[in-house]
């Protein structure tokens, strides 16, 4: 199980990164793709089966992992960057050159 990195802010950095690259693609197209109610209507279906993708992702990795992958649900959000960040820098961290 993965817990470094971008791993130890958000549960799916990845799945953060495809949400920031469509937002900006819809807003970069709008230009030469005229925005409709089925544009909108596809944003949203490709937004909820991601997220259903991720609840299903994060069952699988209960099952695998067991208490600590439940553990780290409760310390790391699954996409709120935000308070991820706060988590991250709010919790001690140990002192790696003079261990006690």
């Amino acid at each position: 199980m993965i817990k470094e990195g971008p791993y130890r802010i958000i549960r799916h950095p990845a799945a953060l990164g495809l949400y920031g690259f469509m937002i900006l693609l819809t807003v970069y197209l709008s230009e030469y793709v005229p925005h409709n109610i089925l544009s909108v209507i596809g944003n949203i279906l490709l937004y909820l089966g991601n997220y259903y993708c991720h609840l299903a992702e994060e069952k699988l990795n209960t099952l695998k992992w067991g208490d600590k992958y439940r553990q780290y649900m409760k310390e790391v959000p699954r996409f709120n960057f935000p308070l991820g960040i706060w988590r991250h820098f709010k919790t001690p961290r140990r002192n790696l050159i003079n261990p006690e």
